[in-house]
């Protein structure tokens, strides 16, 4: 029984969850092209970094996927690190935390101004940070509208960014089902095709005619084997 097992399973291809599943759940990418990103996709729901609800108001991710961020999130608002500081100044400007209680957060606030990373208009347009303070991120923010990675439509569908900021990336963004570089064309909104369909590996989960007969073939070749075995060596 145990080579009849060992032979079926040399029929059974293997698959590889890449282009199927969110294999990241941390790098702000949709790597399975389902319009959900990161702990926003259900995929990620065992990953440690996510969160039912956002449970960790200081690690500058969006724990929960629900779009807001650390204590921008109102289930952080009783959160230790959410609360007053009493400090006089913003002392910390990308924790998303205001820490002086003025209003303004990390960039937004005067305090930063030195910051190395506070902009008073949005020039580092790829680093998934409100650089100026004033809500809109990287491409989104109308200061990057000139910057070689921000386009007006997407047309760069292969660099695993925004490019245009409307929240789709590459195959995902419908900008990219007319682009001559990179085939978009396959299974979902820019997914890889699946087993089995136009474009995909033809791989299927029922092993061929071909491969069933060879295991078969070498289940009979054991089965010879062993009984021949039996009567050389004899009772």
């Amino acid at each position: 029984m145990t080579l009849i097992a060992f032979a079926l399973m040399l029929g059974t291809p293997a698959f590889a969850g890449e282009g199927e599943e969110d294999d990241n759940c941390t790098d702000l990418v949709d790597n399975d092209a389902d319009e959900l990103v990161d702990c926003a996709d259900e995929e990620c729901s065992d990953d440690p970094s996510c969160e039912e609800t956002e449970l960790t108001c200081d690690d500058d991710f969006d724990n929960d996927g629900d779009g807001k961020l650390d204590c921008a999130d109102s289930d952080c608002e009783d959160d230790e690190a959410c609360q007053d500081t009493g400090a006089d100044v913003e002392e910390i400007c990308d924790d998303g935390v205001d820490d002086d209680s003025d209003g303004d957060v990390d960039c937004a606030d005067a305090d930063c101004a030195e910051e190395t990373y506070c902009e008073e208009t949005e020039e580092t347009c790829n680093d998934a940070f409100d650089n100026d303070g004033d809500g809109d991120l990287d491409c989104a923010d109308s200061d990057c509208t000139t910057d070689t990675m921000c386009e007006e439509t997407e047309t760069s569908c292969e660099d695993e960014f925004d490019n245009d900021g409307d929240g789709d990336v590459d195959c995902d963004d419908s900008d990219c089902s007319e682009s001559e570089d990179v085939d978009c064309t396959a299974t979902g909104s820019g997914a890889a095709p699946l087993a089995g369909e136009p474009g995909g590996c033809g791989c299927s989960a029922t092993p061929s005619p071909m491969v069933a007969g060879n295991s078969l073939f070498l289940v009979f070749c054991c089965l010879i084997f062993a009984r021949r075995r039996r009567i050389v060596q004899g009772p």
